[in-house]
């Protein structure tokens, strides 16, 4: 969950990218182990999500501006 945060509040979008990009396996195997355990997984689930969220945006900022500005 919190690299899911951190990718989110990043001021440099590639810094967001590489975070998310390690977060989300991170915290889709907690919600796994979670789930086996029978524990509660909000707290992986909340990262699952917030890391889809800086990939989703990260790409449709890639789409509309292209490489170059990529570190806004």
């Amino acid at each position: 969950m919190v690299l899911g945060i951190v990718s989110l509040v990043a001021p440099i979008r590639l810094l967001a990218v590489i975070t998310a990009l390690v977060g989300l396996p991170l915290a889709a195997t907690g919600n796994g182990v979670d789930k086996r355990r029978g524990a509660k997984n909000g707290k992986a689930v909340a990262g699952v999500v917030c890391n889809v969220l800086t990939l989703a945006f990260a790409v449709l900022l890639i789409l509309l501006l292209g490489f170059t500005d990529y570190t806004l």
